[in-house]
């Protein structure tokens, strides 16, 4: 037991109450005096049962003995305190302490609790991130270039026919207006067929859908060696058509499977790089095989038809093994990387499906009709461009006296083609750097169209046809990436199926109309001028038909990809 006694104070001399506190430790005779706790400033002594000697009385007696000090010393006793009463004291005072350590502790702790939770969602965020940035470079390194490939096979069947032309032409006897009519014949049984055939593929998947298109437009392809006359001309085209039906848009809706919104734009082009890529390895390919004419009896033209068909029914028996239809089923991407993927454009599914349409309200939508005329404009300009410009130069060195072998005429194109394809490629990253679409689909559109215009106003000229030629064909190609990002955007699953199918097969009308006035011009005004012309008025027509969709759609000109916002 302890007991406190408080420091007897001396109102006037304080050196009094020292000398009691001195007094008491020496009058109680403590061995360790050294030891007792002296609070001066608190005005008390802590002394010791166990330290005071057997002599001094109990508790009682000691108070009674130092307020009798106290008084002998001209001063008083404030009080004398057990030891259980100090604990008490000490005890609220540490409770107090431990209370207000607590909760500076608890708040340190919920602060550091806060901390980590925000670094471990930053953390999930960047994994999440990370994973879906793997998940699309993957599958744009397996299926891209194996698209690619596709494509430009299926460009170079559908557009050899152009550098055919330079001596199929003479061999059975087609004008430029006949030649235009077959040419174009093409779309008739493409756009018949395209919306169905991509709602099959929908349905069905592209692994098998796709193998089939590849098998057969190959094989019609190239029976077109076996034609001999201008109605065999006509037929084989038309089923080339229909063969071909549903593969572009098919492959535009599967790369809408594949490729959330954020990307589409720059995965598209790269796609769609296939278009000028065939003309680039297509042009020289084809105007070389020209030159095997008389091999075994046959005509270049015929040679070439016969071997760029085979390898699209080699390449389509290969589809059916290669490609997957979706993201969830494919094997060859890590399970985090494929969960990302999945979640993200299952996302952005969503978000566009809870504003859809039936099918029939998608193929009267306003906004698939626009996007339906804005294509035609730029089809009717790409295959005016595509089927006529080997004759187009030709006809430029004979107006300066050179013969231009077809060799020379394909070199001439395909550096052409690939300024156009550099183009496109910068165009469609500015695209989807910016998030605007609309404005990266008119201003190209707006560029062919100005290119042209010296054809009107300005004497004739050789420099002048081909630098419009070649501005019209930049404009052209730099504008479809854009163009195929927009869809996607306003339509999810069947409907995205029907709105693509109805747009590629009218906007393909164009790519019938292009070839056939073209061609019909040319004869009655005796060159071409006339004929780019008309494709620049389509595609100012383009222009301003994307810059309406912009009034209509507003949504449609920035696109902000969905993955960020979930």
């Amino acid at each position: 037991m302890a007991i406190a006694v408080r420091r007897c104070i001396n109102s006037g001399h304080s050196s009094n109450a020292e000398q009691l506190v001195d007094s008491v430790l020496l009058l109680n005779r403590i061995p360790n005096a050294g030891q007792c706790a002296r609070r001066h400033g608190r005005g008390y002594v802590r002394v010791w049962h166990s330290e005071l000697p057997s002599a001094i009385p109990p508790t009682g007696g000691i108070m009674l003995w130092t307020r009798k000090l106290c008084k002998r010393r001209g001063g008083f006793a404030m009080d004398v305190e057990s030891e259980d009463a100090m604990s008490a004291k000490n005890a609220d005072n540490a409770k107090t302490r431990q209370d207000q350590e607590t909760k500076g502790n608890g708040d340190e702790r919920h602060q550091r609790n806060e901390r980590q939770e925000r670094n471990e969602r930053h953390e999930r965020h960047e994994r999440h991130e990370n994973d879906g940035a793997r998940a699309v470079r993957r599958a744009a390194s397996r299926l891209v270039p194996f698209l690619i490939l596709s494509y430009v096979l299926n460009f170079l069947d559908r557009v050899n026919v152009g550098y055919a032309a330079l001596t199929m032409n003479a061999e059975l006897g087609l004008s430029s207006t006949a030649f235009g009519l077959g040419a174009g014949l093409f779309f008739v049984g493409y756009a018949l067929f395209e919306v169905p055939s991509n709602l099959i593929l929908h349905r069905v998947g592209a692994r098998f859908w796709v193998g089939r298109i590849m098998v057969t437009w190959g094989v019609v392809s190239a029976s077109t060696a076996f034609i001999q006359n201008t109605t065999g001309f006509y037929v084989v085209r038309v089923l080339l058509g229909v063969a071909e039906a549903g593969l572009f848009p098919g492959l535009i809706l599967y790369l809408s499977y594949w490729f959330p919104a954020k990307e589409r734009a720059r995965i598209t082009a790269l796609f769609l790089f296939a278009i000028p890529f065939a003309q680039v390895i297509g042009a020289p390919l084809s105007t070389f095989i020209l030159r095997t004419h008389g091999w075994l009896g046959w005509s270049g033209w015929r040679w070439m038809f016969l071997i760029e068909g085979i390898p699209a029914v080699l390449v389509g028996v290969v589809v059916f093994a290669f490609l997957t239809d979706r993201p969830a089923q494919a094997g060859w991407l890590p399970q985090a990387e494929r969960d990302v993927l999945v979640a993200r454009l299952e996302s952005e599914q969503r978000t566009v499906a809870s504003n859809q349409r039936s099918l029939l309200g998608t193929l009267l939508d306003p906004r698939v009709v626009i996007l339906s005329l804005a294509y035609l404009g730029i089809v009717y300009a790409l295959y005016t461009v595509s089927f006529f410009l080997p004759q187009l130069i030709r006809d430029l060195g004979k107006e300066h006296g050179t013969t231009l072998s077809p060799l020379d005429i394909g070199l001439s194109i395909a550096a052409l083609y690939a300024v156009s394809a550099f183009g496109m490629w910068w165009w469609s990253r500015h695209s989807d750097r910016t998030g605007e679409r609309l404005w990266h689909i008119a201003g190209p559109a707006f560029l062919g169209a100005i290119a042209t215009l010296p054809q009107l106003y300005l004497p004739p000229s050789t420099f002048l046809v081909l630098a419009g030629v070649a501005l019209l064909s930049i404009g052209t190609f730099a504008a479809l990436p854009a163009f195929w990002s927009v869809a996607p955007t306003m339509f999810a699953g069947g409907a995205l199926a029907a709105a693509i199918g109805l747009i590629n097969s009218f906007g393909n009308l164009g790519g019938f109309l292009g070839p056939y006035v073209t061609g019909s011009l040319k004869d009655q005004t005796g060159d071409f001028r006339s004929g780019l012309i008309a494709a620049g008025g389509a595609m100012a027509f383009a222009g301003l038909a994307a810059l309406t969709l912009g009034k209509l759609a507003p949504r449609a000109a920035r696109i902000v990809a969905h993955a960020e916002s979930s």
